[in-house]
């Protein structure tokens, strides 16, 4: 049997064949095909010095069969006719199975039987349990203020439900969620302003070195109240002056008309920044 690697399918002798039959030179057919002489050379005669890898070859010897108008089998061993090659030479007697081993095939084990009935009793005490109208309660939990007030005897008993068969039947129970706190502006804050300033004071810029909430608030009265992240710079725009509270402002950068605004101590935590003309 003949076996052909990679760098062996080419069938140089077909290829050269062909090319005589169109009349073509290996220096025509290397022009039409991109090739160099040397790489033509090689797809008749065999040698892969002149192609980077077998696959390459192998591609080549496809633009070739375009080029002579032949289908590309006439010029390449196509791996499956070497498999089929193989298979012809196996024996018959390797190929044919035991009637023995078929004749005596071993029945499914005990076990999967056990199996199988225990999963067969689970799933009819499922349905059974869920078939089954049952009552259930929550317990209940009570805040300062309700402890002993109605309204908390009332969440107690809306807090029960019964599961039916069909659905489930849920009383709504209201539980106030907590209030977001307001900002908290003072009355007498900090009074501050570029020295000299070079931009508009319509924007204010600010970037926390700790964690902990802000809350800034333009001329017009609108409000904004964040939680800042160390190391992330935040820019925030509106009118002037701009009233701004935090705990953490000391550690901070507060940036107003171009300046970075000092705070001049830990104590500070409201300050009030004030439009000042620039400077011609």
């Amino acid at each position: 049997m003949t076996t052909h690697k990679d760098d062996e399918r080419v069938n140089g002798s077909r290829l050269r064949e062909l090319r005589e039959a169109k009349g073509f030179t290996p220096e025509y057919l290397a022009r039409l095909c991109s090739l160099s002489l040397h790489q033509v050379h090689e797809l008749e005669n065999g040698g892969s010095q002149r192609f980077y890898s077998s696959q390459i070859k192998i591609n080549a010897a496809r633009k070739a069969a375009q080029v002579l108008s032949v289908d590309v089998s006439e010029l390449l061993f196509e791996p499956l006719a070497a498999a089929q090659e193989l298979l012809a030479q196996v024996p018959a007697r390797q190929l044919q199975t035991e009637p023995a081993k078929l004749s005596h095939a071993e029945p499914p084990s005990a076990s999967w039987a056990a199996y199988l009935i225990v999963l067969t009793v689970l799933l009819g005490a499922g349905m059974w349990w869920f078939q089954e109208p049952r009552a259930f309660s929550l317990p209940s939990y009570k805040t300062g203020s309700q402890q002993d007030s109605p309204a908390g005897a009332e969440m107690q008993t809306a807090l029960s439900f019964e599961a039916q068969s069909v659905g489930v039947s849920v009383p709504q129970a209201l539980a106030k969620e907590p209030e977001v706190q307001a900002c908290n502006f003072e009355e007498e804050m900090l009074v501050l302003e570029a020295k000299a300033p070079n931009k508009p004071a319509n924007k204010v810029s600010l970037m926390m070195h700790r964690q902990g909430e802000l809350c800034i608030q333009d001329g017009t009265g609108k409000v904004w109240r964040e939680d800042l992240n160390p190391w992330l710079g935040r820019n925030f725009k509106g009118t002037a002056p701009w009233r701004i509270t935090s705990p953490v402002l000391f550690y901070g950068d507060v940036y107003f008309q171009g300046e970075k605004i000092q705070i001049p101590s830990q104590k500070v935590r409201s300050i009030t920044l004030n439009a000042k003309l620039s400077s011609p």
